[in-house]
Order: structure tokens, then C-alpha cells, then sequence
């Protein structure tokens, strides 16, 4: 270290001396003239060098610190591998809140009154201050208010309500009993329920409705058209019995440009009502994902109009309870949707459903294809009645993706029974194919228990190493050099290991 210097250079001028000339009434003292400004000079020399000292102490004073710093991080994380509950970050925690409301619904019904946000407040007070203000945890909900008295239900909701911000969007599914007769509802706790929602309709993001009847039945309903919706996405309209899409929809008429998915159990109307549909909720032409539930039992038939809603990108189709497509049902054309999703519930439906829609549709910007069956007999019957009654229709696949001139690159097969000579056929006609998912559920597997557990679901012809040989490029002497599908880059195969050697 540089030892400081307080003298001058090499001035002859005593501090006494300057002293006295400081205090003398004599302005400029002749005899020191001609020195002081070497005097000066050789301060500023001194000064820089202190300066520089200065910098170079506070640098390592800087250092210091820092190293101080990490030396005491380092020593927190070695504590808290000691400690039994690490403590975690708040924005962490809030962050796994949300990701808890998103899992788990608001549940408000007469059978169960579940509230996640109440779970977590209940832990400790930290805990508590997060959950009150984690929007994602009181904004996700479940109503079932379809008991004769749901006044106990309205303070839960309430309580979500209110401990949601004003402006956090709401995403809820209402499930309940609505009455045929308006003037029934008046004095009603449902109506207060619906009241309430409708008051937040500006909130709304994601909802679905689930009843018996109509909705206009309830008269706090009907006033929904006086309320923006400017946040909603997506719309589901579910009645178990018949009903009117040009009088339900209507009421959504205020929606913004954000409601891009449409969710009807009935299909669409004929296309005598579409116009009147298109003119009542113009909304209808902005739809982007549309999905079409049919039942059985239903009166409604697939919607020849469907051409015209030229918005269209994502379709689904979705038959339950045994639903059958006849030869009279009209074809079904788009020449925009490039998303088709064809779901298959219950073994009734499967022998001629998917056939027969194949046999209607014809998609020529497709590119991504979803099949999937879902089945909820007992094993056993699955096992027998999939084969004896249902067999893949590979023409009519084959006939629908020629007719269709489409290029898939996405193809997902779920619990369908299909040998290996009709799948490598499949694979044939999809040349630009990318990503592929073959999946099935434990449901196939045989069963250990049963009158008929001998019977099992590998009476198809099973899946062999010829499959994988006609999916890559390279294969050996006694396989195909050609690539089957040499685009392919992401493959999902899961199956039993009863049905692959």
C-alpha cells in the first residue's frame, strides 16, 4: 500500500509560514509568487494518488462483501438440507396453487362441497395469505344444485366469488334439474345460483351447462343477453332431453371475439334453421373448434350445411348410447377443417357408426386424425362382442382418405381392433405422416375372473416385428427397404402384451 503524504512536494513554506500569510491582509505575498503554483501542482499529484487508493480499498471492501454474501447463501442451503419442511419461495408456492385449482374443480353440490383454495388455507397462515390471493384456486367450478332446497349452496359460491379478483375470468360447469315452469322459479335457491352467475357473465371463460330441460326457464337467464361476454372461449350446451339450438344459443348472442369452440349434444340443426341459426348468433361464423355430440334416441341428424361454416379448423364427432348413422344422413364436406376427432362410445355403437361416417365425410385439408373407442362393458364382453361385431373397415378408410385427398401428418388410433396387415395398410395412404400414437387401455387384458375368461381380444391378428420393419427405412434382407412412413419423427405404441410377439 501506497504510504499517504500530507507535505507538499518540495515546498520552503512552513505551516506557520502559511498560516501567517492566510491571515495577513496582503492579497498576493510577493516573495512566495513565483512557488505556490509548484505547490499547487505537486497537491494535485498527491491528490490523484489518494483518489486512486481510495478506488482501489473500496474495490476490495466490494469483493469482500460479495464474497460475505455467497459465503452466507452457501451457508443457508447447507442449514436447510437440515431442516425437516424446506421453506419455498412464495411465487413457487403460488405457482403450484394454480396448477392445484386448475386440476381440481370448485365442487358445489348437494352430494359434495369441496373447495381446494379451503384445503390449502388451512395449513399454516403463509399458506393462508397465498391461497387468498391465488385467482386459479377460486375460479374453477362445479354446480349441482339439483336438490329441492340448494340454499346452503349460494354462501360457497359467494365465497369463491369474492375471493376471485373482479376482473380473473371464470371457467364452471353448471349440472342441475332446470323447471318447466318459469313462474315456478321465482322464489327458487337454484335461481339465486344462476343469478349470481349471470351477474359475473362478463367473467365467463369456459362453461358448459348440463340439464333437463331449457334454460330459459330460469328468468335470471333470460337476462343474460343485457351482459357483455367478452371473455368467453368456449360454449357447451348438454340436455338429456330434445331441444332447440335456435332458442339457446341466442342467448349467448353478446359474445366476443374470443369464443372460438362450440360444444352441442345435438348437433346442428337441419339446414333449413342453419341461416336462421347464422342470423339469430352470429357468432356461429367465428367458431373455430367445433364439436358435435349425438345420442341415441336423439332426434337430430347430421347437418348438411356444414360446408358453410368455412371457419371451421378442429371438428368432433362424439355418438353415445348406441347412436346410428343411417344411408339418409347427407355427406358430411368441409373444406377447412384440417382437425378431425372421431370418439365412439359404448360397444353398440362400434360395428357400422365409424363405417358409416367415413362413408359420409369428406375432408380434403385434413391433416391430423383422431379414432378413438371408448368401451365400458365387463372385459369379457369387450373382448367378444369388439371382434365378433366390429371389424376395422379398412376400405372405407382407405376409400375416404383417397376421396379426401388429404395428407395427414398426425395420426392417433385408441382401443380400436385392428390386425397388422389392416394397420401397415392404414400407414400406406399416409405418406407425409409425422407423429403416430397407437394406444390401448388395460381394459383388452384377459380376464381371471368370469364365465368367459378364456375369451380375450387377440383373436385379431396380433402386431409383429414386421410392423416396426415397414416403419423405417433400413430393413434387412428379408424385410422392406422402403420406408412405410418415412417422415415419421415421434412415435407413441402402447398395447398388451398379449397382442404383440
Amino acid at each position: 500500500m501506497v504510504p499517504l503524504r500530507l507535505s507538499p512536494g518540495s515546498s520552503s513554506i512552513s505551516p506557520e509560514e502559511l498560516q501567517n500569510l492566510l491571515r495577513s491582509e496582503n492579497s498576493s505575498p510577493s516573495t512566495y509568487a513565483s512557488e505556490i503554483p509548484h505547490i499547487v501542482t505537486a497537491i494535485d499529484a498527491d491528490i490523484y494518488r489518494y483518489d486512486a487508493q481510495i478506488r482501489r480499498l473500496h474495490a476490495e471492501i466490494t469483493f469482500l462483501e460479495n464474497k460475505r454474501k455467497r459465503a452466507i447463501r452457501q451457508q443457508e442451503r447447507y442449514k436447510s438440507l437440515l431442516a425437516p419442511v424446506r421453506r419455498l419461495p412464495s411465487e413457487i408456492v403460488d405457482y403450484i396453487f394454480r396448477l392445484y385449482g386448475g386440476a381440481f374443480k370448485n365442487e358445489i353440490s348437494w352430494h359434495r362441497l369441496f373447495l381446494p383454495g379451503l384445503v390449502l388455507m388451512a395449513v399454516c397462515a403463509r399458506w393462508r395469505g397465498i391461497a387468498a390471493s391465488c385467482n386459479s384456486l377460486w375460479t374453477n367450478l362445479s354446480l349441482d344444485p339439483d336438490i329441492p332446497d340448494p340454499s346452503p349452496l349460494v354462501e360457497p359460491l359467494k365465497w369463491c366469488l369474492d375471493h376471485a379478483s373482479s376482473t380473473s375470468p371464470l371457467d364452471f360447469e353448471f349440472l342441475g334439474t332446470v323447471y318447466d315452469e318459469p313462474e315456478d322459479n321465482d322464489d327458487k335457491p337454484a335461481c339465486e345460483i344462476v343469478a349470481l352467475l349471470v351477474s359475473h357473465a362478463s367473467r365467463w371463460r369456459h362453461v358448459r351447462f348440463r340439464t333437463e330441460s331449457f334454460l330459459d326457464n330460469f328468468p335470471s337467464f333470460q337476462t343474460l343477453p343485457q351482459h357483455d361476454l367478452p371473455l368467453l372461449e368456449s360454449l357447451h350446451l348438454e340436455y338429456h332431453a330434445d331441444y332447440d339450438i335456435l332458442a339457446e344459443l341466442p342467448f349467448f348472442c353478446t359474445a366476443g371475439p374470443k369464443l372460438s369452440k362450440l360444444v352441442l349434444c345435438n348437433g346442428l340443426p337441419d339446414d333449413d334453421s342453419l341461416d336462421d341459426l347464422v342470423e339469430s348468433f352470429p357468432q356461429l361464423s367465428q367458431i373455430k373448434n367445433l364439436c358435435l355430440e349425438y345420442h341415441s334416441g336423439r332426434t337430430s341428424h347430421p347437418c348438411q350445411s356444414l360446408e358453410t361454416l368455412l371457419g371451421i379448423e378442429s371438428l368432433s364427432y362424439t355418438f353415445r348410447d348406441g347412436y346410428s348413422l343411417s344411408p339418409e344422413d347427407p355427406p358430411q364436406i368441409s373444406p377447412s377443417v384440417s382437425i378431425l376427432k372421431i370418439h365412439i362410445e359404448s360397444i353398440e355403437t362400434q360395428p357400422r357408426t365409424f363405417g358409416d361416417l367415413l362413408d359420409l365425410a369428406n375432408f380434403p385439408a385434413l391433416e391430423k386424425l383422431s379414432v378413438i373407442f371408448t368401451i365400458r362393458d365387463r372385459p369379457w364382453e369387450v373382448a367378444d362382442n369388439c371382434v365378433r361385431k366390429f371389424m376395422w373397415p379398412e376400405q372405407k378408410i382407405t376409400s375416404f382418405l383417397l376421396r379426401s385427398k388429404c395428407s395427414l401428418t398426425f395420426l392417433h388410433l385408441e382401443d380400436v381392433v385392428i390386425s397388422n396387415s389392416d394397420l401397415v395398410k392404414l400407414l400406406m395412404h399416409t405418406p407425409m405422416l409425422q407423429r403416430f400414437a397407437f394406444h390401448q387401455r388395460s381394459q383388452r387384458q384377459k380376464v381371471s375372473k368370469g364365465p368367459r375368461a378364456e375369451v380375450t381380444a387377440t383373436k385379431t391378428k396380433p402386431l409383429t416385428m414386421a410392423f416396426f420393419k415397414h416403419l423405417h427405412a433400413f430393413g434387412d434382407s428379408y424385410g422392406i427397404s422402403n420406408a412405410l412412413v418415412p417422415k415419421l419423427q415421434h412415435l407413441s405404441f402402447k398395447v398388451l402384451s398379449d397382442w404383440f410377439q
